[in-house]
């Protein structure tokens, strides 16, 4: 199966918000419960990824595009730790783990 890999844009939070609440349903998917993502939640990393770290989106093109998979991380804003990426999170659909 052929997979797109691709820098995240603003544009992704939404689709973002679905793929973290798929796999919060997993016990032990992410450390955070399905009621704790919300939309704060996804623009307030997004944001941090986009303007001062990295944010990947893997896409299933033979699905609509579909968001499978996500990893991102940023600097936390200290000086002393700016060569730093910290905050790594990565999330794969359930379907797509194993």
């Amino acid at each position: 199966m052929n997979f797109e890999i691709r820098f995240a844009t603003s544009e992704d939070a939404a689709n973002l918000n679905i793929l973290y609440k798929s796999v919060a349903k997993t016990i032990g998917g992410i450390a955070r419960l399905e009621k704790e993502i919300t939309d704060v939640y996804i623009l307030n990393f997004l944001n941090k990824a986009l303007d001062n770290g990295l944010c990947l989106i893997i896409e299933n093109p033979q699905k609509d595009n579909e968001i499978i998979a996500e990893i991102h991380c940023y600097k936390l804003g200290l000086k002393v730790f700016d060569h730093v990426l910290s905050e790594l999170t990565i999330v794969v659909h359930p379907n797509f783990q194993n």
